[in-house]
């Protein structure tokens, strides 16, 4: 496996590790945001094909665990700048050969590998300069690649997704589990808050699907174009032009 020089990202993810795929396993929005890539990614690779990928940001591995399970001939690359995602990501993944775990920011990695996948899931609105990134992915993908990209454009409204997540919980296992799972969230919450504060200050990027969409189709052919995650997220599918 690969162990980088380790970054230190804008959002300090050490403790949030612990209680993010506590959180994500329990929302509804996110787990809408995994049914759309695997609709997308059915529609670019049959089951038995083999195919690379990179894992921008992946963090805890749950994008790279998706596409192993469900394509036996993938093979991939996760790169995350948190040494604490990244021991989750082992974890999860186990001993699998098919993957390589980077400790590497996104600037700064450089690979000869052309991917035929390129993915990255809410993280690069927390990438320094992030719209200087845009062009990078390109560096990345086959002449046949795509990229599939979805990022929190629209502002985070903490509270508001705590009570809507406690409710939805409550429905669905009881008002004592959802307690518990609000309780053990609490630095998931403490982190939110924390980007939602960058978020306000001009710090980290917002946009609009338009403008998102818009940054995209100057160095890519932009195929589908979505709003998810509540209406926070904007979600695209791209290739090369």
């Amino acid at each position: 496996m690969n162990t980088i020089v380790k970054i230190k990202p804008t959002v300090d993810f050490s403790e949030y590790s612990t209680k993010y795929d506590l959180l994500l396993k329990n929302s509804q929005p996110y787990q809408k945001i995994r049914e759309l890539f695997m609709e997308q990614l059915l529609q670019k690779f049959d089951r038995e094909q083999t195919f690379s990928f990179l894992d921008v940001g992946g963090g805890t591995g749950n994008f790279t665990k998706l596409i192993l399970d469900y394509f036996p001939n993938a093979y991939g690359t996760l790169l995350d700048p948190s040494h604490d995602m990244l021991a989750y990501a082992r974890h999860k993944v186990g001993n699998s050969r098919r993957v390589r775990f980077i400790e590497d920011d996104f600037e700064r990695y450089e690979s000869n590998n052309k991917f035929d996948l390129v993915l990255c899931v809410h993280a690069l609105y927390l990438m320094p300069d992030s719209r200087a990134l845009v062009p990078k992915f390109a560096e990345h993908l086959s002449e046949t690649g795509t990229l599939m990209i979805c990022d929190i454009g629209q502002q985070i409204k903490v509270m508001n997704w705590a009570i809507y997540l406690f409710f939805q919980n409550v429905k669905t296992y009881g008002i004592m589990k959802a307690i518990s799972i609000l309780r053990e969230g609490k630095k998931v919450i403490a982190a939110n808050r924390d980007i939602e504060c960058k978020q306000k200050s001009g710090e980290l990027w917002t946009h609009t699907l338009s403008e998102f969409k818009h940054m995209f189709e100057k160095y890519y052919k932009v195929d589908y174009a979505t709003i998810t995650y509540r209406g926070c997220s904007n979600m695209l599918i791209c290739r090369l032009n």
